[in-house]
This record gives structure tokens, sequence and C-alpha cells, in this order.
């Protein structure tokens, strides 16, 4: 399970005896927000750019919603700079991507519960929840 703290900018990545990887996080700017709520991955994609942003590098891009909300490694500014995106140090967002698997459906409105992931850190459960 994943944690973002978007008051304190950072990602803390937990296993079943405790925290096991953190990280300093950019979330979304104002009038750009990162929604809070809890998330599964929903699209991967190593190589990724924007189609909103000018085509904007997002490497290691999981997206959390299909409105374009994703993790990706990106610039880490000290603050929120983002459009929405968390952004994370590239050696973290590259790790993070080796760890998550693609859920089945999202946990929007319709609710869908993601598939079972089998690796360690995720062994029941593949979320994400941004705070």
């Amino acid at each position: 399970m994943a944690i973002v703290s978007l008051s304190n900018q950072r990602v803390t990545i937990y296993d079943a005896d405790g925290w096991i990887l953190r990280a300093p996080v950019s979330s979304g700017q104002p009038g750009y927000e990162t929604p809070a709520g809890i998330y599964s991955v929903i699209q991967k994609e190593e190589e990724h750019y924007s189609n909103l942003y000018d085509d904007a590098s997002m490497p290691f891009m999981q997206r959390i919603t299909w409105s374009g909300i994703a993790l990706h490694a990106g610039l880490l500014p000290g603050y929120p700079a983002s459009h929405g995106c968390v952004r994370m140090p590239h050696e973290f967002a590259e790790r993070l991507f080796g760890m998550t698997t693609i859920a089945c459906g999202d946990r929007g409105p319709k609710r869908r519960a993601p598939r079972r992931n089998d690796h360690p850190v995720f062994s029941s459960q593949n979320w994400f929840a941004l705070i």
C-alpha cells in the first residue's frame, strides 16, 4: 500500500511490517489540486508523454484516474507544482513501477476492486491513498 500525504508532499510505501520506502513528491498546484481518495493503477507506461500539457515527459507513468491523474517521475521543487499528478524522484518512480500491477477496474463510480497482486509489498491489494 502507498500513502501520499498531500499536505506533507511525501509518499510512503508499506508492507505488513510497516513502511519500507519513502520519498518526497510534488502534487497539484493551486487550481490543479491532486484529488484526495483511494485509487488503484489503471494504466502503466514506462515511457509516456502528456497529451494535455505540451507533450511533457512522464517516465514510469501509473495512471490512477481516467481524467489524467497519475504518479510518475518528475521535477520536485519542494512544493505542489504539477497539473494534478503526483511527481516522484526518478529512481523511486522506477522502483514503484516494478512493484505494481494494473487493476481490473478503477475505484470510480463502478467501484470494482483491483485484481490480486502477488508482489510481496502489495500482496493483498494494490492501493494508493492520497490524503
